[in-house]
């Protein structure tokens, strides 16, 4: 049997009996939804997908957020090598503020075929801009974007706010500790594979290529145990800070999971 899930709108008018979802100023349900059934939801569910979620690094979720990426190194495929050294990266950190909620900051490529950064070398890279940045008087909300609970310790300790780890927890064992130790929000972003992985699969032929053993975990299976990973310490006892997002380029291979 399907799941039943909230059927998300956003059209108008809106129903007199339309439910916020998720607190959302503009998303909205009234149904639940199993494949093409339709129902009324009960007072729990009712409850449960109306209420807003927990804020995050003091932020209410009742609208979208806006994330600015600052990658301090030399080979990202956004904006790798323009804001390496420190000064251009509190500067361009100063100038994204202006408008972004939360800074993103980043010291390992996540690009296909990306080289692996050693531990301490990721660290120079990261915790230094961080606490430049909390220095010069930017107090916008920064999250560590990194997979290694050492450099996601640094940074924290540098003035970073929560951590963004691309491979949901699965990278290194000491993640979910760190981030219940902490108590900071952390973000489980979906890859399928890590950057080496995602090389050798263009390298087998691109879009037609076969994937390399181990590479083909499915989305489904992916996220739900990232997120049970997550709660699965017994250390957090204030509210949840869990993020679930599904990027493009981090880690992902060159065509769809089948």
């Amino acid at each position: 049997m399907s799941r039943a899930f909230p059927r998300a709108q956003t059209g108008l008018p809106r129903p007199q009996d339309a439910l916020p979802l998720a607190g959302s100023r503009a998303v909205w349900w009234r149904e639940m939804a199993a494949g093409e059934a339709r129902r009324a939801p009960d007072a729990q569910e009712r409850a449960a997908f109306s209420a807003a979620p927990a804020e995050i690094c003091g932020l209410t979720l009742d609208r979208p957020r806006i994330m600015g990426i600052l990658n301090v190194t030399p080979d990202s495929f956004s904006d790798g090598g323009r804001h390496f050294a420190h000064e251009d990266a509190v500067a361009r950190a100063r100038s994204m503020a202006a408008e972004a909620d939360i800074l993103d900051i980043g010291g390992e490529s996540t690009r296909p075929g990306a080289r692996e950064v050693p531990v301490a070398e990721e660290i120079a890279r990261t915790a230094p801009v961080i606490r430049a940045i909390r220095e010069a008087g930017i107090g916008t909300p920064i999250s560590i974007d990194t997979r290694k609970a050492a450099v996601a310790a640094a940074a924290l300790d540098a003035g970073a706010d929560m951590v963004n780890d691309v491979t949901a927890l699965r990278f290194d064992p000491e993640m979910a500790a760190l981030v219940a130790e902490r108590d900071v929000p952390v973000c489980l972003m979906h890859s399928v594979a890590d950057a080496r992985i995602a090389r050798r699969g263009l390298a087998r032929g691109g879009a037609g290529g076969a994937y390399p053993a181990g590479a083909r975990h499915g989305r489904d299976a992916t996220g739900p145990r990232a997120v049970v990973g997550a709660g699965g310490t017994g250390r957090r006892s204030g509210p949840w800070g869990v993020i679930c997002s599904e990027p493009t380029g981090c880690g992902a291979l060159p065509t769809p999971i089948r």
